[in-house]
């Protein structure tokens, strides 16, 4: 009797092991809880639609398990469904407004989709959340210059596009000319006396400023000779001009 006991314990056992390995997930849960947990072992070996399922499953016996739609978003996200993914992060942080990882990447995949405002919007409240987590103030830095570049490329593309349809549009080649001079930094440094600080402005100059000034000055020049009248371009012209020659470019 008391082998058959053991017997029984030990296969009792066993069964338990299969059930919570990653080697087996054959047990039904039967709570939203056990089927995200066997969910995230899907997820984990890969097995994306089981783990969907589970997920699935989960919030349909519990539709405010916030665990469930992040879980399911990531499986979504694994499979490239992105829109799928986005709404379950989004149904997170309505349920859990407190959940940075969820700000963290949803702000990945709006990035990705080149929805950068809201991206940004995300990674600002996810550094609400954690201001200590200093890559993510990168990535929203990154965030950032992805979008001043995002507009600053559309505004030249559609000033080059009036030009190509008018070629003497004066003021399409100010407005383009001014996009490119203003990406210049607003405050040079004055200490002209500091080697150090000369040595730094040449190589910005040399690697992000100088084909943006002269091509700056290229158009301000060709309003000029369009519309010698065009005092803005004149003006700017000007200012170019000594930006260039102070560089040392």
């Amino acid at each position: 009797m008391k082998r058959k006991t053991r017997l029984l314990l030990t296969v009792t056992f066993i069964l338990v092991i299969i059930c919570g390995t990653t080697l087996y997930v054959s047990c039904t849960p039967n709570t939203a809880e056990g089927f995200v947990r066997r969910g995230d072992t899907y997820r984990d070996k890969g097995e994306l639609d089981m783990a969907i399922a589970d997920y699935t499953e989960a919030i349909r016996l519990d539709s405010n398990y916030s665990e469930a739609y992040y879980g399911r978003a990531h499986a979504y996200s694994s499979k490239g469904n992105k829109e799928n993914a986005l709404n379950d992060f989004t149904t997170m942080i309505r349920l859990d407004p407190n959940n940075a990882n969820a700000y963290y990447f949803r702000a990945i995949i709006y990035g990705e989709k080149g929805d950068l405002d809201k991206s940004i919007a995300d990674y600002e409240a996810y550094l609400k959340i954690r201001p200590e987590d200093k890559s993510v103030e990168e990535k929203l830095k990154e965030a950032k210059n992805a979008k001043k570049s995002a507009e600053f490329q559309q505004a030249v593309a559609e000033y080059t596009e009036a030009i190509r349809l008018n070629p003497n549009n004066a003021d399409a080649y100010f407005k383009r000319g001014y996009q490119y001079y203003m990406k210049i930094p607003e405050k040079v440094p004055d200490n002209t006396n500091s080697q150090e600080l000369i040595d730094l402005r040449k190589a910005i100059v040399s690697i992000f400023i100088a084909p943006d000034l002269d091509q700056a000055i290229a158009d301000f020049e060709a309003a000029v000779r369009i519309n010698r009248n065009h005092a803005d371009a004149r003006k700017y012209l000007e200012n170019a001009r000594q930006l260039r020659d102070y560089w040392g470019y």
